[in-house]
């Protein structure tokens, strides 16, 4: 990364043009290449990063999203997973019901044929027709878009025709554990290099200063900002322009514009119904047996007091899918 002076002033460029090629440019040379989901192409492991992404450090992910691929390498043998190994191999990212989105998702897809063709994707499986996959008529046109049309057919769509197949095979996509708006165009741009607007925070940042020239998109809801950022999306650049937006906002418009975070007042994590939902979890992730409530409460005493009803966090945690409750208690699930 070069020094902030010497960083081109991307947002001084009069035309919209200039600064899309410009922007673009400036990430060819000081983007974040040596990120190691940028280096596949395959929508499982992608997904995985994303959802390690979210609300957690980049530098934090890259061991953990490591790790991950190499014990459950595909989506069939995280689906084949045992769900409190899938928990305790996610300690330290928080949120754990992200964790049992995942699983409830592989073992979702690898149990219905298309999605698991979708998720095991290959340059070979790209580049085939899309006929006798043995789908309905309405499943195969469907399949069509999200496997060989997003590398071949999608060539024959462009402008509002292109955005609104996207929309609706990013909304198929949402149907499934865990995929919100975000990840699903994220999934489209970055596995299958898809014209698919990507918001975030940075995104919108970047969309509103340097782009658009425009500071009320910082106001917008996120399908306005959603319809303006598929507008300026490069034609066959939609993986190198989200990422491009993306990486610029982290690494220049935050470092000159956003005030330093450290002196945000924010709400205290400490003694939250999250704070002590993830103690929970803690607690029984050491223990490969089930501990009943009295032990968990005894065990959650070291950590002070806690405010909440233990009971109905356990209850809670077992609707969600993170615990399961057994005759001598609870574990993970």
């Amino acid at each position: 990364m070069p020094e902030r002076s010497t960083v081109p002033p991307i947002e001084k460029l009069r035309a919209m043009s200039a600064r899309r090629t410009a922007l673009l440019a400036w990430y060819r040379e000081y983007g974040r290449h040596d990120l190691p989901w940028r280096h596949t192409r395959d929508p499982y492991a992608i997904l995985i990063s994303e959802v390690m992404l979210q609300q957690t450090q980049v530098d934090r992910v890259r061991s953990y999203w490591d790790a991950w691929m190499r014990r459950w390498p595909t989506v069939q043998a995280l689906a084949r997973a045992r769900r409190g190994s899938v928990i305790r191999a996610w300690a330290g990212l928080g949120y754990n019901r992200r964790a049992v989105y995942l699983h409830q998702c592989a073992q979702y897809v690898t149990t219905h044929p298309w999605w698991g063709e979708l998720f095991s994707y290959s340059h070979e499986l790209a580049s085939r027709s899309v006929g006798n996959r043995g789908f309905s008529d309405a499943e195969d046109v469907e399949m069509g878009a999200l496997i060989a049309g997003v590398r071949g057919a999608c060539a024959m769509w462009r402008g509002a025709v292109l955005q609104k197949r996207i929309t609706k095979i990013a909304r198929m996509l949402e149907e499934l554990p865990g995929i919100g708006p975000y990840t699903s165009h994220a999934l489209l741009a970055f596995a299958w290099n898809l014209p698919a607007p990507c918001v975030d925070t940075n995104i919108r940042r970047v969309l509103a200063h340097i782009i658009y020239h425009r500071p009320d998109i910082m106001a917008m809801s996120v399908p306005e900002v959603m319809r303006l950022a598929a507008r300026v999306i490069p034609p066959d650049y939609g993986r190198e322009w989200n990422y491009a937006l993306m990486d610029y906002g982290a690494l220049v418009f935050q470092a000159r514009h956003v005030p330093n975070r450290t002196k945000r007042v924010v709400a205290p994590f400490k003694n939250s119904t999250r704070y002590w939902r993830g103690r929970i979890v803690a607690v029984l992730r050491e223990h490969r047996r089930p501990l009943p409530p009295a032990v968990v409460r005894q065990r959650l005493r070291v950590l002070g007091e806690c405010t909440e009803d233990v009971d109905a966090l356990l209850v809670a945690l077992v609707r969600d899918g993170v615990l399961a409750q057994h005759d001598a208690g609870f574990s993970l699930a």
